[in-house]
């Protein structure tokens, strides 16, 4: 099993991180730079963890803690 982006899907979110491929995509496939994603996912992961923690204090202020 593979894992991964749909490059089509990708560049319509993030155009930087794909290369568009030409006619036949089994010569030419569209191509995906994922380390140009790193930044933009570890940054996101940040984000998600500041919630994470802002609700686990909701969740204690909420219990009585």
């Amino acid at each position: 099993m593979e894992i991964g982006f749909v490059a089509q899907e990708l560049h319509e979110v993030f155009p930087q991180a794909v290369s568009k491929g030409g006619e036949d995509p089994n010569k030419q496939p569209w191509l995906i730079d994922y380390a140009k994603l790193t930044p933009v996912l570890a940054k996101a992961i940040q984000e998600q963890q500041l919630q994470i923690e802002e609700l686990k204090k909701e969740i204690n202020v909420l219990k009585g803690k």
